[in-house]
């Protein structure tokens, strides 16, 4: 009985490990490990692997890039989404911030120390909410990156995939961390079924070739100062929108800092030029109809006019006129 139930324990781990390899690893050992760059358990990582077939040649490995650059060019690239509920497009990063700064701050450690014919493989997890925030959910996105030609290359495999909860408890109820996704990183040769989504044009981002969309080739320079010109504007266009939305609740004062005082103030000024402009202008009035001749000296007259036009009441044509007209009268 005892060698009844071995055999079928044995049976029943073997065909475990068989099912499994398609979707999932059970690593009792550990692997690769001299390969590995950073890693926090088994599904978190950045490791070196063999770059696969390449009709380009060999990496220019190794380099040593700009961290700042680089975590910038990342987070400028921006994908296009359609929510099917109102068929309303929005743009969304593809690295959550929190992978943008790991994949910027190891993936240079790696491409310092790699070889001509390594990538850097990855795969990073992040949390979104789901039922209107009242799930959290954990995604991982996995691909490889390499520099060739002065510029950074990710290619995307597997995007957003859900971590199986359920399955990781039934087969590490202990949470002993045995359970190893097989990721997809990606390929050369071979576009990614799992990653679709459109590009939103950048300035120094571009796709490696026509119907690649998983393929971003970047120059991290470029792409890095693009971003904060874009940040910039960005925060312009809320600092506007949020005034215009005090305005609305609280009026212009309220937004410009005006002041009661420097109101009533703006007020008279106000009053007392349209005073002014109004006198001058019956002045004006009385001259055209040569009521003025007799009250007014010649010089008087020519003095109104100039102050008028000094201040702006009258026009270049209007002034060279009515000087004519005065001078006429004598």
């Amino acid at each position: 009985m005892k060698l009844f139930n071995n055999k079928t324990l044995a049976l029943l781990f073997a065909s475990l490990v068989f099912f499994s390899n398609t979707v999932f690893a059970i690593d009792l050992f550990g692997s690769d490990e001299d390969k590995i760059i950073w890693k926090v358990g088994k599904n978190v990582y950045l490791k070196y692997v063999d770059q696969g077939k390449s009709k380009s040649g060999k990496n220019d490995h190794p380099v040593e890039l700009n961290e700042e650059e680089v975590r910038k060019a990342l987070a400028a690239l921006v994908v296009q989404q359609v929510e099917y509920s109102d068929t309303k497009v929005e743009s969304t990063p593809v690295f959550s911030p929190l992978q943008v700064n790991l994949l910027g701050k190891h993936l240079l450690r790696g491409l310092i120390k790699a070889k001509p014919d390594q990538d850097i493989a990855f795969a990073l997890q992040k949390s979104t909410d789901r039922l209107f925030g009242l799930k959290t959910t954990q995604l991982y996105v996995a691909g490889r990156a390499f520099y060739k030609n002065g510029k950074l290359n990710i290619i995307l495999g597997d995007y957003d995939r859900a971590r199986q909860e359920g399955y990781e408890n039934a087969y590490d109820p202990t949470h002993m961390g045995i359970v190893a996704y097989n990721f997809d990183h990606g390929k050369r040769t071979k576009s990614s079924k799992k990653f679709k989504l459109p590009l939103v044009k950048a300035e120094g981002v571009e796709l490696k070739e026509r119907g690649r969309r998983d393929w971003f080739v970047m120059d991290t320079g470029v792409a890095s100062r693009a971003y904060d010109l874009q940040v910039r504007n960005r925060e312009k266009d809320e600092l506007a929108g949020k005034r215009n939305e005090l305005r609305e609740i609280l009026g212009e004062d309220a937004v410009s800092g005006t002041s009661a005082k420097e109101r009533a103030k703006n007020s008279k000024e106000r009053r007392e030029m349209r005073a002014e402009m109004a006198r001058m202008r019956k002045e004006m009035s009385e001259m055209s109809d040569g009521k003025a001749s007799s009250a007014q000296s010649l010089e008087a007259r020519l003095a109104t006019l100039d102050q008028l036009k000094k201040k702006g009441l009258v026009s270049d044509k209007e002034y060279q006129k009515k000087r004519r007209e005065i001078i006429n009268d004598i």
